[in-house]
């Protein structure tokens, strides 16, 4: 889409728990989370939070989130989630999933084409 429309789209990938935004980013920043867990953390993922990694071996399905906000009474991030039921936005901590990538979605205004600002 953004080779297409010019919008000056902006990602930065880091992969890693150590890489993980902070706390008060969230608030100012936009960050998707692609990850992957076990049957039982989907599961808990559906029933509204991932707050404790589940044992087993992570199934080779990934999936994203985007990132909202962060509950400091629960100590975990509020995310959104693409599912249409209860599940869409739940709680999660980072160190509950497997194998994450963190996603930083920006503009800078410099990329952007002016003839797609209106």
């Amino acid at each position: 889409l953004e080779a297409f429309y010019e919008l000056g789209i902006r990602c930065q990938t880091r992969k890693g728990h150590r890489n993980a935004p902070e706390h008060h980013q969230v608030f100012s920043e936009s960050f998707i989370l692609n990850f992957q867990t076990t049957a039982a953390g989907w599961k808990s993922l559906e029933n509204g939070d991932l707050t404790e990694k589940p044992e087993g071996e992570p199934e080779k399905d990934r999936h994203a989130v985007l990132i909202e906000s962060y509950h400091a009474r629960k100590g975990c991030f509020r995310i959104k989630n693409s599912w249409e039921d209860a599940s869409a936005r739940s709680y999660l901590r980072f160190e509950a999933v497997h194998d994450p990538y963190f996603i930083r979605v920006y503009f800078e205004e410099d990329t952007i084409d002016p003839r797609n600002v209106s």
